[in-house]
């Protein structure tokens, strides 16, 4: 909490501990200008002079701050106006969380999903499909693109794989999988009806291309569990 000053009136333990001092005594009264980097200081006072002025509230905001040990800190932030009893703006409250941990493990993921797009993407001769749980499809690797002739945008969210088979085939399977199994297997299902049960199924099936040529490929279908 701040007055229209920006000097501290209030600080918590953990404003404390960013800052490197002992108590909250030692931050009461000072400006961020007496406590954070002068580029900082700057922007948290801009930030603040905002909100007395117009009165209106600055939520959900992300920042950084280095603490006294180097380590860097992301924050999300949220400022709003402090009214006294006759609606006048008699300074700032200031609530920041660190949210680090949260920021570090979303850059892990994104990490991971690059990472995994990159050899999807290499993966030239090969074509790498992906579905949800209802067929859709999630992913269309470049082998996929240049097996089959549609882009990935053509199909991703759009279409499932039934769009390049080659339909009699899927019909025949579906009746045979509706024998094997006792019940009916149809659409989508006859894909991933063995595979939900086992390991994975491999079989060959009659690709259609974008330009209506039939190719030959050996399929193998992996549930995500």
């Amino acid at each position: 909490v701040k007055d229209l000053q920006g000097r501290k009136i209030i600080a918590n333990p953990k404003e404390v501990q960013m800052v490197g001092l002992g108590s909250e005594d030692e931050i009461l009264n000072k400006t961020d200008f007496d406590l954070y980097p002068s580029e900082l200081a700057i922007q948290t006072n801009e930030e603040d002079q905002f909100v007395i002025q117009t009165g209106k509230a600055i939520l959900n905001y992300e920042g950084s701050i280095i603490d006294q040990e180097g380590k860097i800190h992301s924050l999300l932030g949220s400022k709003v106006p402090l009214f006294d009893s006759t609606g006048k703006i008699t300074g700032i409250v200031g609530v920041s969380h660190d949210i680090t941990e949260r920021k570090q493990a979303e850059e892990a993921l994104q990490s991971a999903h690059k990472s995994l797009s990159d050899i999807l993407n290499a993966a030239l001769h090969t074509s790498i499909i992906a579905t949800d749980s209802d067929g859709i499809i999630t992913v269309f690797s470049k082998g996929s693109e240049k097996m089959l002739g549609y882009l990935a945008d053509e199909l991703i969210g759009k279409n499932t794989p039934a769009c390049f088979h080659l339909g009699s085939e899927v019909i025949e399977r579906g009746n045979e999988l509706t024998q094997e199994l006792g019940r009916s297997v149809t659409g989508f299902e006859v894909f991933v009806a063995k595979a939900r049960i086992q390991e994975h199924e491999e079989r060959t099936w009659t690709y259609i291309h974008k330009d209506g040529s039939r190719i030959q490929v050996n399929l193998i279908i992996t549930a995500i569990r």
